[in-house]
């Protein structure tokens, strides 16, 4: 007949082996190495990048739309920004000046996004859609201020001799940025990175409920 303390450190030990197996499984199906215990910085500015350069062509479809209505050429308004690299507003029809000025729109947008997208991901996380298109045109005012006011009012003049874009009215202008951190700040949870669904999406793992 077999020794009863004989069974117990035979079933203490498939128990100590059994807990290892189901570890090793849980560590393959669960690889956490690589997925940052805090805020990933690096993933949120990438897609700030990517919502900025979107934003910043949803601000231009805003641009042409104003530049449509009132002078009857959506590119219009773009070739004010365009000065920057011509000097003057008769240079600017060329196709190449305006590609480029789109091109100079584009970056912009995505430079912009990044911040606005890491600083609203860190601190104002799960913000409700009214809050955050509240936030957006707050936010858009500022910096249709800054840009215009603070900025381009001494830097344009500076680089080609006139303030060709004060020219564009000032509603056009203020729409378009606002267009601008309204759709970043709208599309903001698209780039937010959760670690636990990543984890939840794993062949094998648990279904959350």
């Amino acid at each position: 007949m077999a020794d009863p303390a004989e069974i117990r450190r035979e079933i203490e030990s498939h128990r100590r082996r059994i807990e290892a197996l189901e570890a090793d499984l849980h560590a393959t199906e669960h690889p956490a190495g690589w997925i940052p215990e805090r805020f990933y910085l690096a993933y949120h500015a990438l897609a700030g990048i990517i919502i900025g350069a979107i934003a910043a062509w949803a601000a231009l479809a805003m641009n042409a739309l104003g530049s449509q209505l009132i002078h009857g050429d959506p590119f219009r308004l773009m070739r004010y920004y365009a000065t920057i690299f011509t000097g003057g507003i008769e240079e600017t029809n060329r196709a190449s000046v305006l590609v480029m000025a789109i091109g100079m729109h584009t970056i912009t947008g995505a430079m912009c996004g990044a911040p606005i997208h890491v600083v609203f991901s860190r601190f104002f996380p799960r913000r409700p859609l009214p809050s955050r298109a509240a936030w957006g045109a707050g936010l858009g005012t500022v910096m249709w201020l800054v840009n215009l006011y603070a900025i381009l009012s001494w830097l344009q003049p500076l680089l080609v001799g006139k303030f060709y874009i004060n020219e564009i009215p000032f509603w056009v202008a203020a729409l378009t940025h606002i267009a601008f951190t309204v759709t970043v700040l709208l599309v903001q949870p698209l780039g937010t990175f959760d670690p636990e669904s990543y984890a939840g999406s794993k062949p094998g793992a648990p279904a959350r409920g």
